[in-house]
């Protein structure tokens, strides 16, 4: 089951989740009055973090996956390794292939620098729509 918050970024999970044609359930939970995440959310994981997903491996006890960029980089290794560059000539400095490189600097951007710029936006837009 993938948790999501409505009006957040978990709404990119849902984008590589068809992606990889995995198939999921989705529990959307809505803000509170306050904008923020209701605290039902830490009935999934303890931080009540969006998105969130259960991994259910039969034979083996479920797990969560919290963090966008944690849970986009598990989902690759196991379900998507053709969206995953190789990183050629591993451990050796400066030597991996560009697309690698490139690869793993748009994975870190989106969730760092361009993250914060979006969410700025966000609630400049909602400040300007409450008018």
């Amino acid at each position: 089951m993938a948790a999501q918050l409505e009006s957040s970024r978990a709404q990119r999970l849902l984008v590589l989740l068809e992606e990889l044609n995995l198939e999921y359930d989705i529990k959307t939970y809505k803000r509170d009055k306050n904008a923020l995440a209701p605290e039902e959310l830490k009935n999934i994981h303890p931080l009540g973090k969006s998105p969130s997903v259960e991994i259910k491996i039969p034979g083996q006890e479920t797990f969560v996956l919290a963090e966008s960029g944690a849970i986009f980089e598990y989902l690759c290794a196991h379900f998507g390794k053709h969206l995953i560059p190789t990183r050629d000539l591993q451990g050796r400095v400066g030597e991996e292939s560009e697309e690698f490189r490139r690869n793993r600097y748009f994975m870190h951007y989106s969730e760092g620098s361009l993250m914060s710029l979006l969410a700025i936006a966000a609630v400049m837009l909602s400040i300007y729509m409450r008018k």
